[in-house]
């Protein structure tokens, strides 16, 4: 997750430049769609003081038109889209209740938690053409890590095997 706190947008051709998302004491981790229609970010709320929250938007870069949802988190990002919709599974983290991966259709516009509050770190860096999510997990007990392919939609999780 890096530490952005606003994004814009400049035009190689004419040097004019425009604010994408606005400047902000809290951070975003953010993502094109692969066909660049759409900018994903999360929005973190860090180590600031008052309520933990994360921010998930969605914005058609056509129009500027924007969708936001709130949740509750402390960070947030790792967004992978999936290369044959607009959709995309980003994670959230909480150090007191654990880690999450949360799915999002940005045409159903449905959010939904696929993993919860688990016990480990995690990172995505995949999604494959099986429709299945690369993820490595680190338990926070044990701090082993192994690789798994996670179903965005039910949230099944199979050992990730390496072909020869």
């Amino acid at each position: 997750i890096y530490l952005f706190s606003a994004l814009a947008m400049i035009e190689v051709k004419t040097g004019k430049w425009e604010m994408l998302l606005p400047d902000s004491d809290h951070y975003y981790d953010f993502t094109f769609s692969p066909d660049d229609d759409y900018l994903a970010y999360t929005q973190s709320s860090g180590d600031l003081p008052g309520d933990p929250s994360v921010t998930v938007g969605i914005l058609k870069l056509k129009n500027k038109k924007a969708q936001e949802h709130k949740l509750d988190g402390i960070f947030a990002g790792n967004i992978v889209w999936s290369p044959f919709r607009p959709r995309f599974v980003f994670q959230i983290q909480d150090p007191d209740n654990g880690s999450s991966v949360v799915y999002f259709d940005v045409e159903a516009n449905k959010l939904k938690y696929v993993l919860r509050d688990e016990q480990s770190d995690f990172y995505m860096s995949l999604w494959d053409e099986n429709n299945l999510v690369s993820l490595e997990k680190r338990d926070w007990a044990t701090h082993l890590t192994s690789d798994w392919l996670l179903n965005p939609f039910t949230g099944e999780m199979q050992p990730e095997t390496s072909s020869p």
